[in-house]
């Protein structure tokens, strides 16, 4: 990188950087595995779905479609808050390297309950955006969770009105439940 990079940038924020890139790298990696192996399984049960009951195959399919929803909103809401604790580590990365590099002023100036109650603001906000972005996570769940139950009692229905019309077999149901 250019030298003005080096110049205009924290010590800590260049640390901060570099965690980020090998967070990332880590993410990346468990995305594209995850997303090979699902896709497999997911277009194999559709195939299999689809020949048990198509009511059924419909019904995962509006769930699937809500599943991307809720997906697509709380990105939108991550993408917030993972920047502002980013901005936060940043900030307490920054203060804790020059805090260090500057401890002889600190002790000199008799200044070292001011820097920890600014240190102690600077991990509390980021303590409590670290617990937004967890108490997010956790409604996401919910919500997932919420609509897995609900599709869990529609497909059992639908299934059983199925079984007891003779459209399908309890051992379809069992079936289309396991996947």
């Amino acid at each position: 990188l250019p030298y003005d990079y080096y110049k205009s940038k924290t010590t800590g924020d260049m640390i901060s950087r570099i965690n980020d890139i090998v967070y990332i790298k880590n993410i990346i990696n468990k995305i594209i595995l995850t997303i090979f192996l699902d896709m497999f399984i997911l277009i194999l049960s559709m195939i299999i779905l689809i020949k048990i009951n198509i009511k059924i195959f419909i019904l995962l399919i509006i769930v699937i479609i809500l599943y991307l929803l809720i997906l697509k909103i709380f990105r939108i809401i991550y993408k917030r808050l993972i920047d502002i604790n980013l901005i936060n580590n940043s900030k307490i990365n920054t203060f804790l390297t020059e805090s260090i590099g500057n401890f002889e002023t600190i002790k000199d100036l008799n200044i070292e309950s001011i820097m920890y109650k600014k240190f102690n603001t600077l991990y509390t906000n980021s303590e409590i955006d670290n617990e937004k972005l967890q108490n997010t996570y956790n409604m996401e769940m919910l919500l997932k969770d919420i609509i897995n139950l609900i599709t869990i009692l529609f497909i059992n229905y639908i299934g059983v009105n199925l079984v007891i019309s003779n459209k399908i077999t309890i051992g379809n149901l069992v079936f289309f439940n396991s996947l």
